[in-house]
């Protein structure tokens, strides 16, 4: 895995771009990811040059913590989030619920999000990676 450091056009905030390999036999894919460090989440859709880019193959947020399902960081990931990712057809948005314990994985379907969730040891069911073998537990305790 590489990492580099950049600016944001927007603050002077970190922004951080990691290239990593999934490796499942007989086939590697390759994934690109970037964490924006504080401040507001960029655009789901970003904008180059006033046209838009190609949509990604899976998303996946991390749900920061919430008091209750009214809670902004629970509306944004839950709801806002959910919309725009189905709206811009990305096939598959993984939310990642440590409060909760919980990874929902949601899968386009003709245009909706069909999800399922996972918890503790259940292997989690994805279309992108069908191979990954990961658990819910896994995902949850990474650091």
């Amino acid at each position: 895995m590489t990492a580099m450091n950049t600016n944001s056009e927007n603050n002077d905030l970190p922004r951080y771009a990691h290239h990593a390999e999934l490796r499942s036999a007989p086939r590697t894919q390759t994934l690109s990811l970037s964490f924006n460090i504080g401040g507001n989440s960029p655009p789901v859709i970003p904008k180059v040059s006033g046209r838009g880019i190609a949509a990604s193959k899976m998303a996946v947020e991390v749900v920061s913590p919430y008091r209750n399902q009214l809670d902004e960081n629970y509306q944004r990931d839950y709801i806002e989030k959910r919309a725009e990712y189905e709206q811009h057809g990305i096939p598959e948005y993984w939310i990642v619920d440590p409060q909760a314990r919980l990874v929902t994985v949601l899968v386009l379907v003709n245009g909706k999000y069909q999800a399922t969730e996972f918890s503790g040891s259940q292997r989690i069911v994805s279309q992108i990676f069908p191979e990954l073998g990961l658990t819910a537990a896994q995902v949850l305790e990474a650091r």
